[in-house]
This record gives structure tokens, sequence and C-alpha cells, in this order.
């Protein structure tokens, strides 16, 4: 028989203001919010009976449609201690800061906080924390007093310290808690949660439970089940090209973003290939416009990989060339240059004068950049970041679908801003750079509101070209500056004039590619 959980509700209304009045009213339980213009103000105070037993801090009090909202829960009143919250009817299970985000949907959003009180639950009370037995590839260890346990009996709320532990040629990709997707751990593979109670997780003994699972990726490449589960659909076929992709059947058994995973996998597992990416941002802010050209090259020949990204405009000029080490995708030579006189333009880049040089394991070069190194996109393709809705992004309408294009197929993903973190803090670097400008410095990472891909695939579903479409506000030392995005790669699947990476001092011959796409 199941234990019960004992906990208060408390809603937090969402409350209007006018004519400058300050949000934050003190609202209690049942309280409607108001909306105009899909503007919300939260309220900021947790209530009981008139009492404040808690704060929401939320950096930004207003926003649109789509737009992520965080906050962080500071409960005031030790003798509660919070359990989860719901919004928008999505259960959060809170982590050791009890910080959330959230996208904001039309009309009505709605924060609901459960808590417990201490004097009506024993918080001794059993949590088993266990790790899933079926890890391949790697080793998850639980330490209770700096020794390692196989499984570990706590109380609500204690923080539990891991170590992850991949075997060589791997490295840890994600880690999961209870089935939710965290962020991967430090460069030192630690990684701290807080055990919860919930009456979802509760073993044969009635012990709540907190269970923890992972995911490691050989090599530097991308892999994932569902790439298996596709070759065990494909292979009775002599031909990807005999597959209708855009039938019932393929909808039934992959999602949108799991085809373009797929498409994704079919290129990394290649012997060669080169790709060859333009992006163009172009800001505006008191009437100056400033446009940021980046060309990023792929080339893979065998066991050799390197990637090499190049920026530049009037105000920010930086590049950077990664090469695997010794046939080995785990350790990294990472070349770094800065200022006009190293890159003045895609053509003009000086490589072998690097302004930094580094030798980097894969995960130090994610801790310090926040993004995998070798990334042909720098999204994060999970389904709970496909937005279903149709949404205006330049000028181009991206409803999520796969339609067939000619003799092959156009993928369309309308994405969450949350896919997209990562990538925004890695932006945030490239301007951090010794000796920038502080006008084009990013105070914070960019803030996303829409973010969509169109993929060209052949008719063997091998990737052609992609194209993405960013909107995002870069919040720097002359205020909020809103940015368009643009990008375009055009990928060649087939072995091309080049035979190996080419040398530290020698650029890049986009010519042997396809030239520079703008």
């Amino acid at each position: 028989m199941k234990k019960k959980v004992l906990f208060k509700e408390i809603s937090l209304g969402i409350v209007g203001v006018i004519l400058g009045t300050i949000s934050g009213y003190l609202v209690g339980l049942n309280t409607k919010p108001s909306i105009k213009n899909n503007i919300i103000y939260p309220s900021s105070i947790l209530l009981k009976n008139n009492d404040e037993i808690g704060k929401i801090n939320i950096e930004n009090l207003e926003g649109n449609i789509n737009e992520t909202i965080s906050f962080d829960i500071n409960i005031l009143d030790n003798k509660y201690t919070l359990l989860y919250i719901d919004i928008n009817n999505e259960k959060f299970i809170p982590n050791i800061d009890n910080y959330f985000s959230f996208n904001l949907i039309e009309g009505i959003n709605v924060i609901t906080t459960y808590y417990i009180e201490s004097s009506n639950f024993n918080m001794d009370s059993n949590i088993l924390v266990s790790i899933d037995k079926n890890i391949k590839n790697g080793d998850i260890k639980i330490h209770n007093n700096n020794k390692e346990v196989e499984s570990l009996k706590t109380s609500f709320g204690r923080t539990i310290d891991l170590v992850i532990e991949p075997e060589d040629n791997y490295y840890l990709d994600k880690v999961y808690i209870n089935d939710e997707y965290i962020l991967s751990p430090t460069i030192d593979n630690e990684y701290k949660f807080r055990s919860f109670i919930d009456q979802e997780f509760i073993d044969e003994n009635g012990n709540y439970l907190n269970k923890i699972t992972s995911n490691f990726i050989a090599n530097g490449e991308i892999n994932d089940d569902t790439y298996n589960e596709f070759l065990e659909y494909t292979k009775n076929y002599d031909s990807l090209s005999e597959i209708d992709f855009t039938s019932q059947e393929l909808k039934d058994l992959f999602s949108i973003i799991d085809l373009a995973r797929i498409a994704l996998f079919r290129v990394n597992e290649l012997d060669f290939y080169t790709v060859q990416n333009y992006n163009e941002a172009i800001s505006n802010a008191y009437f100056i416009k400033n446009k940021q050209g980046t060309t990023s090259s792929y080339i893979k020949y065998n066991d050799s990989l390197m990637k090499e990204v190049i920026s530049y405009s009037s105000n920010c000029n930086y590049a950077q060339r990664i090469e695997n080490s010794s046939d080995n995708f785990l350790n990294l030579k990472v070349y770094n240059s800065y200022g006009k006189d190293k890159v003045s333009s895609y053509n003009k880049a000086n490589f072998y004068e690097p302004s930094e040089t580094l030798t980097l394991t894969t995960n130090e070069y994610k801790e310090k950049y926040f993004i995998e190194p070798f990334s042909l996109l720098n999204y994060e393709l999970y389904d709970v970041f496909m937005l279903n809705e149709e949404t205006k992004i330049c000028d181009e309408t991206f409803n999520s679908s796969i339609v067939k294009d000619g003799d092959g197929y156009l993928l369309s993903l309308n994405l969450s801003p949350n896919s997209v973190i990562n990538y925004a803090k890695y932006m945030q670097t490239t301007t951090s750079y010794p000796g920038a400008s502080s006008i084009i410095k990013q105070e914070e990472p960019p803030v996303f509101t829409k973010v969509g891909l169109k993929m060209s695939l052949t008719s063997d579903f091998y990737l052609s070209s992609i194209i993405t479409r960013e909107e995002y506000s870069v919040k720097s030392i002359v205020g909020d500056v809103s940015t368009l995005g643009y990008g375009k790669s055009i990928f060649n699947l087939s072995q091309t004039e080049y035979n190996e990476i080419p040398p530290l001092n020698e650029n890049v011959d986009t010519s042997k590619i396809y030239g520079v796409i703008k």
C-alpha cells in the first residue's frame, strides 16, 4: 500500500500592473491571473493564512508568448519545504537551488506550488536512491560521506553526490533523475541532486525512489538508440529510396525530431564529408545596425575531423579551429584568433598566428564553450523542445512537418527557445575574448524567442542542406539589442579534394568544398 504524501497547495495568481502599480500583490488561493497583450505579471509572494512563508524571485516580470520565464523559489519559513510546482498543468521537480524556467503560453499562465509542513511529515522517512544497472559504457557512483555506496537510503531534501565515470573512448552525454533530463555535470564529472518524495516513484518495499540513469557517447560522435531502431526498420529494403518517409507508418514509429536526428546520424557515420555553413546576424540598437557574418567549415577524412569557425564584423572578430588529436575524439587541439589583424574576413583569416592554443579533452571543451566540439547543429533536438503550433519566423512559417520535395524531402522544425540554451552560452563566449570592446561584450547569453530550421534531404535520406532562422535579443552595454539570424549549411557527403585535415598554417580552401555561400 502506497504511503500518502501530506502537502498544502498555494496558488500564485497573476495580477496586472495598472498605471505603474508595482507587481506583487499578496494573492491567495485560487486567485485568477489577468493578462493584457500576452504580457504577464506574476505575483512574487507565497502565502498561507496571510503569513508569508516564501518568495518567488523572478528575473523578468513580463513577457510574450513562447518567451522563457526563469525564477527561483526561496522558502523563508524553515517549517516548510518545497515539494514540487505545477506550471500550466505540467509538473516540475525542484533542483537543489529551487530554480525553474518555462515558456509562456497564450492566455492564462498559472503557477501552483506544493509544499510540505515538517510537523505533518516524517522527514526521516526512507528514500531509496538507486542506479540503473543497465548503464553501458560508463559507471555512475553514489558517494555518502566520501565513500562509494551501491544505493543509499536517505531523507527528503538531502543533497546526494554522484561521480560519473565514462569508459575509455567514451564521454558523458546526459544524466536523468527519475527520467527527467538533467544538464550534463561539471568538468570533473561530479554532480549533485536533491532527493525528493513523489508517490509515482515507490519500490516494492514501499521506499520512495530516486532513479538515476545516464547516457554515454563513443568518440565524440552522435549516437542514439533511435538510430538502431531506424536501422532495424530499414534493413529489409535494398535502398532507402524505396521508403516513403512521409507515410503514416513512419510517423507512428518516429517523431519529426527523431527523423532530424537520424539524418544527422547518417552524416556522422560517414568516413568522408565536408560541410560549409554561412550565418548572418543583423542587430539593431539606437539606430546602429551591425551585421555579423560567421562561416563554419567541417572536414572529415577517415578518423580525422576538423571544424573551423570564423566570425567577423566591424565590431567583433573571432575565429576558432578544432581538430581531434591522435585519432582520438576525446582529445582536442583548439586554436583561437582574435582581432582584425587576425580575422578581417572569412577569406583572410590567419590561423597560422593563433592568439591562443589549447589542448582540451572533449569534456573540458564543453565545460569552457558549452556545446559539442564537432556538432553539425547546435540545437538540442528532443521532442520536448518541439513546438507544434505555427509560428512566423522571418516571414516564413516553420510548421513542424516532413513533406515530399521533388525527389527528396523537406523536414521543418519549430523549436522552443530552450533548445538553444547551451548555444546561447557559447555565443556569449565569442564576445568575451581578451581585449574585446566593451560595446560588443554580451553581459548575459542571448535570449531567444524564435528558433526554426528546414532540412533538405535526398530520396535516400541524406542531408543536402539546412536553413535556420532565429530571433533573439542581446544584452550589452548599450542595452538590449534585437537580432535576426539566418544560416545555411551545404553538405558534400562524398570524398573531396581534401584527403587529409589541412595543417594549422594552411587556411581552408573553400573552393574545394563549395565556395563561400551567402
